[in-house]
């Protein structure tokens, strides 16, 4: 038996604080600048790296008063 509809928001809250699983095979760390990495191996293509950069930078508060 499902939740009625009504109560799908509190259930998604009370997710919020579960820690999300990692994938043991997941390779974290950080460089002495400061770059944060993380490297999941993959199989297919064979030989091949393939790479996806996220940079969070800004002045987010330069303009708040």
């Amino acid at each position: 038996m499902q939740a009625p509809v009504e109560d799908a928001p509190h259930a998604a809250e009370a997710l919020l604080d579960e820690e999300l699983p990692s994938l043991p095979e997941l390779e974290l760390g950080q460089l002495d600048n400061g770059l944060r990495y993380v490297i999941l191996p993959n199989k297919v293509p064979a030989d091949r790296f393939e790479a996806h950069l996220e940079i969070h930078a800004g002045a987010r508060r330069l303009f708040c008063k």
